[in-house]
């Protein structure tokens, strides 16, 4: 089932699709790419497994750097929920696999979009790549990459590395990945 939701990028506002939440649990799900957007003019990274998504944002100075890896379209045994969250006074968005986490960011500001997928909490063969997540306090940006060198270099830069995101990515879409 999907979940049609609408989000606001300074005067521009584009529609995309996340995943609703579902109590199915599959053994094997077909997998999606995660897609990265960053846009130079507000220092924002944008993450969306929609690639209608991903053009409308670029559309609205996003710049689509590519795909991180993949995800899970629906729940299947072990996984947890990506969640993506969304913060209108600081226009910037947040992930987590985090259920207390997902409740304290809401109380302080940030609405659930949805979820965007299903993730694995630990690595195994299937998804082996940690997803690390910064801060920048200054900017109020979130960074999430998968790149040891992104990760330092954007340490090097006034990131501050809060951990992993809490969820592994897939290296393929492929079912024996």
């Amino acid at each position: 089932m999907n979940l049609k939701f609408v989000i606001a990028l300074g005067a521009v506002v584009f529609a995309g699709t996340v995943l609703a939440p579902t109590t199915e649990v599959h053994a094997e799900s077909a997998r999606v790419p995660l897609i990265r957007l960053y846009n130079a003019r507000t220092t924002a990274h944008f993450y969306t497994t929609s690639l209608d998504e991903a053009t409308a944002a670029s559309k609205a100075g996003f710049n689509i750097e590519g795909e991180m890896g993949y995800i899970y379209a629906t729940q299947t045994v072990d996984s947890v929920p990506l969640y993506r969250l969304y913060n209108r006074s600081w226009k910037r968005h947040f992930y987590t696999t985090n259920a207390a986490e997902l409740a304290a960011v809401t109380r302080s500001g940030f609405a659930l979009e949805g979820i965007m997928g299903y993730v694995y909490l630990y690595a195994n063969d299937a998804s082996p790549t940690q997803v690390y997540r910064l801060f920048n306090k200054r900017t109020k940006n979130h960074f999430y990459t998968t790149n040891s060198y992104e990760r330092d270099y954007a340490v090097s830069h006034g990131y501050v590395l809060e951990g992993s995101l809490g969820g592994r990515l897939f290296n393929s879409n492929a079912a024996t990945a």
